[in-house]
């Protein structure tokens, strides 16, 4: 194995036996004034993925550059996908949206006068109001 990978299971390893003995007596380990609480514990299945080791400094770099791990990175591009996948199933598709972003420019462009004269009412009644 890499050393990566074996570090990255050493810790692993390491987690899971603090959780385990924190499981086991958490009031040994904080005062009973601290809240203990584990955010990501409803993210209970792992998903393995192999990479070559281009993907995965690729993935690093973009991690490291928005200042997060590797896996929120991964795991955000997953949960991306599935979401996009969804929104394909309901018949939500990048030309039905562009469909409606067109529509919504065109109904703008219809207000965009009307915007116009309350933005220089209100800019009258600020002069009126100052001066």
């Amino acid at each position: 194995m890499g050393k990566r990978l074996d570090e990255a299971l050493a810790e692993a390893d390491e987690i899971e036996r603090a959780d385990a003995e924190a499981d086991a007596a958490p009031e040994t380990l904080v005062p009973g004034h601290v809240k203990v609480s584990r955010p990501n514990r409803a993210r209970s299945r792992v998903l393995q993925v192999r990479l070559n080791p281009d993907e995965f400094e690729a993935l690093e770099a973009i991690a490291e550059r928005r200042g997060l791990p590797v896996s929120t990175v991964a795991r955000e591009q997953l949960l991306r996908l599935v979401a996009q996948d969804e929104a394909a199933q309901r018949g939500e598709t990048p030309i039905r949206a562009w469909g409606d972003l067109v529509s919504a420019m065109d109904r703008l462009r219809l207000l965009q006068p009307e915007i116009v004269m309350l933005q220089l009412g209100a800019a009258l009644e600020h002069r009126a109001d100052v001066g």
